[in-house]
């Protein structure tokens, strides 16, 4: 593999032979790390069980993988909710489903918890979508899954993302500044809109009124 990854630093655009070796040797790549993160929270799934890391596998990921707090956080709610499933054994060794899927199953295990409806058949359902029409669509049934379960969920994470928004300058010791903005959907939509706009007119006036209305490294 090392072997391939030096050939491929001498090919040349149109080589279209050697483009296609090397993407499947990516694709090969991606697979292989796919089935890693799958096992991973298989592993972790019996490691949860058994009590195995002190602090709880969240932790553990935290403090033993190269990832963020939140990215841990993510990874040991995905090993508690689905890692033990016997019907997603064999997806998530397959190589076939990222991360992203990974977490859209733990979602959707989390939306049926308690309420009745059958786990194993929504996360196939689940499965099926994100295989034959990729995550994004994936996710799009589960939230309407959520909603259709409980029509107050959309109200509930709005409130929560309200009461998270906030927007701050912190102004460094060279004379930088450093602007941190936490926004929910609403507001981003309106703040977004607002720079667009701005944007546009100065790109208006650059290329039409030839006016320089920003410095060049802008």
């Amino acid at each position: 593999m090392a072997e391939c990854l030096r050939d491929a630093q001498d090919l040349r655009a149109g080589d279209r032979e050697g483009a296609d070796v090397l993407l499947e040797l990516a694709q090969m790549l991606g697979r292989r790390e796919q089935a890693g993160h799958g096992q991973l929270i298989r592993a972790l799934a019996q490691a949860d069980r058994v009590k195995a890391a002190r602090g709880g596998v969240k932790a553990w990921a935290a403090t033993h993988l190269d990832v963020s707090d939140g990215r841990a956080r993510s990874i040991a709610e995905c090993a508690r909710r689905i890692g033990a499933i016997p019907q997603l054994a064999e997806p998530l060794a397959s190589g076939r489903i990222g991360a992203d899927t990974v977490r859209v199953l733990s979602r959707t295990a989390k939306a049926v918890a308690g309420t009745g409806v059958d786990t194993a058949a929504a996360l196939t359902a689940t499965l099926v979508t994100a295989e034959a029409e990729g995550v994004t669509a994936a996710a799009k049934q589960i939230r309407a899954l959520e909603h259709t379960l409980d029509p107050d969920t959309g109200k509930d994470v709005i409130a929560r993302q309200r009461a998270r928004s906030f927007y701050r300058v912190v102004e460094l010791e060279d004379g930088l500044c450093r602007f941190e903005v936490l926004l929910d959907a609403v507001r981003a939509t309106t703040l977004r809109a607002a720079v667009d706009a701005q944007t546009a007119d100065w790109i208006r006036q650059t290329q039409y009124d030839h006016a320089s209305v920003l410095p060049e490294d802008v």
